[in-house]
């Protein structure tokens, strides 16, 4: 009788412990994507920002390039 009490403890010990490293194990998942999320979101917005520059540059560069030309 002591054993088969002994086994039914261990077992449901088991799965409690089980299930609470599941839970865990999801939160630390959940975590783990929003950080990924955040992160795509920061190059993206690098990306977008470098874009921009880029054009900045670009326009600036001719507008330089005409106003050379037009006082030639």
């Amino acid at each position: 009788m002591i054993a088969r009490i002994k086994v039914w403890a261990a077992f449901i010990g088991v799965v409690v412990a089980t299930l609470v490293a599941t839970w865990f194990g999801g939160k630390r998942s959940a975590k783990t994507s929003v950080k990924i999320d955040a992160l795509k979101d920061e190059v993206k917005a690098h990306e977008i920002r470098n874009e921009v520059e880029n054009r900045i540059a670009d326009d600036r560069a001719a507008r330089q390039r005409l106003r050379d030309d037009w006082q030639r």
